[in-house]
Order: structure tokens, then sequence, then C-alpha cells
């Protein structure tokens, strides 16, 4: 027997938006494949990646400084799968007098410095105030990487220009300043601006497809004398692995205890729930009264992208 009881785990990772969404926008965040990441979600009056007159043009790298911002602000864990950023949110402010235009697009910044990474097409945004902006995209998203915006911001070189997408708070997310275009291999100076960026996206993960796990069983095993009940399973995936499996009598209903291991691809595990002292006292007690004592299996496995295979459910009777 391999792997030694360990802690059941799931991929979840979720968000609390501050704004109030639409049905339609609700309804998507139950899809099983999609989860809602994001920093820090909030109201804009301030402005980032100002252009200071006489300059009428400049672009920025809005990033969340660390993954980890995200646990602390309780909007759930990072995608830890390959997946897909398939749309992303930001509300804007009011702009400042000066401001022409403004584009963004999302960027997955795929390290802890720079602009590199996969980015989506710029979109234009509306100067006409407070107003949330939703923007489909398709943006690969690996894991460790950051959710960030790219910002290019037009004035018309008579006073201040900015970008109206940031929220008052503490300096936990920085400005990665990249206007010029940077040379290869360069590094952009990471400007603090005093903001936190205002954003949040919706992850769709690759990997939706469940493991198939293949099994065999004795349909009759001498388990009121061994205390064991043996199944043979095999995964074609790397997976947790965590029966359901339980002694039945007439009266009641016994949980048995059996390891919580992973399983290797393509090998054939041996696996075994044990009857404890109470459920073993139970089957024998029903067995000599013709209660036809029985072990109920459902086999459930979850792979690392938390796809989870639930078998049917079988029974294993005790032998003559």
């Amino acid at each position: 027997m391999s792997g030694a009881k360990s802690t059941l785990f799931l991929l979840v990772v979720s968000a609390t938006a501050a704004l109030a969404l639409p049905a339609a926008a609700t309804a998507r965040a139950h899809d099983p494949f999609r989860r809602t990441i994001g920093s820090y979600l909030g109201g804009s009056n301030t402005g980032v990646c100002a252009v200071q007159a006489p300059a009428t043009v400049r672009r920025c790298t809005l990033a969340q400084s660390n993954p980890k911002v995200e646990r602390y602000a309780g909007y759930g864990r990072y995608p830890h799968v390959r997946g897909h950023i398939v749309r992303f949110r930001l509300t804007t402010g009011r702009p400042t007098p000066d401001t022409t235009s403004v584009r963004v697009r999302f960027h997955a910044l795929a390290g802890p410095r720079g602009p590199g990474g996969p980015v989506s097409r710029w979109f234009a945004l509306s100067l006409e105030g407070r107003r949330r902006h939703e923007f489909a995209v398709r943006v690969p998203f690996a894991p460790g990487s950051r959710i960030a915006v790219d910002v290019e911001v037009h004035g018309d070189g008579r006073g201040e220009a900015a970008a109206p997408i940031a929220a008052a708070g503490k300096p936990v997310d920085g400005t990665y300043e990249w206007s010029p275009p940077l040379g290869p291999g360069a590094k952009p100076p990471l400007v603090i601006e005093g903001r936190s960026i205002n954003l949040n996206a919706v992850f769709e993960r690759d990997d939706q497809t469940p493991p198939i796990l293949h099994y065999s069983y004795a349909k009759y095993q001498d388990f009121l004398r061994t205390r064991r009940v043996y199944v043979d399973v095999r995964s074609n995936e790397f997976v947790l692995f965590n029966p359901e499996c339980s002694l039945l009598t007439r009266e009641a209903q016994w949980g048995l205890v059996g390891a919580i291991p992973h399983l290797r691809p393509r090998r054939t595990h041996s696996y075994f729930c044990e009857l404890e002292p109470p459920a073993l006292r139970a089957g024998l007690k029903a067995a000599r009264r013709g209660g036809n004592p029985r072990v109920f299996f459902r086999l459930v496995a979850y792979d690392r992208a938390g796809n989870v295979a639930r078998t049917k459910a079988f029974y294993v009777y005790p032998t003559d």
C-alpha cells in the first residue's frame, strides 16, 4: 500500500467584488471552470500614469506587486494550473481636464519584473466619469502570473493628463513605466504612485477533463475476518484518491477508515478500507441475525486542476 494519510485539496480561486454585478455576470461566477481573480476593487477619483505638460503621451504597466496580496484581501488564491483570462473589468473615475484619451489592454505578467508576458488587444476607455468597463479577451495565464493592465494616456499638453483607474490607498501596487519602449532585456523602473489598481479578471482553466478511473474488485470478500475490503484501481493521470466507503446493515451505516493516497498514472493501486472495532462488531452481529451486512463503495478522485471523477456505487458482500 502506498501513500500516507493526506489532506484533501481542491483548486479554489474566488473573488468578492465591491460592485453590484448584473444577473448574467453573477451567473458566470458559478461556472466550475472559471474563477474571478483581482486586486482591490473599488471606486476612483484619482488617476495613474500621469503625463506632465508639455508631454502629450505616456505608457505604463499597472501591475499587482505580489500575487499574495489577493490572499490577504480575501479574494481567494491564484490559479495553480494553466488557463486563460477570458474577461477583465475595471472602473474609471473622473479624468483630469487635460486628458484627451485613454486606452488599456490586459497584461499577464509572467515574472516578478518587467512587462514580459502575453497581452490582449487595446481597448479605449470612456472618460465620462465613474463607470465599470468589461472587456472580453483571450490571454494565456500560467501559474505564477500576475494580473496587470497596460495603459496609454494622451493629453492636450497644457496640463496633467492621467488614467482615472486607481483607488486611493496604500502604495501596494506600482506603475511600471515603459515609454519610450524598452530595449531587449531591459527592466523598467518601478514608480510608486501610492494607488491601487482597480481591476479584476475571469480566469478559465484549460484542463476541464475529469480523470478516468478503471477498477476491479472481488464481489465477495471475507472482511468480517480480515477487517479489510479491497479494490484495485488505476487512473489515467495523477490524482488524489478519496473514495467513499462504509459498512451497511439493516440498523445503521458505519463509515470505514482508509488512507487518502495519490495515484500515479497507469499504475494499479490496491486500496483497502478498514473496519474499526465498532463497525466490525455491528457487521458480525448483523451476520448472525441474517442482516446481510455489506460494504458500500464509490470511488472519487481529484486531479491537479480540481476536476473530479466519481464512479457508480458498488457493493462487496461477506463470504459464507
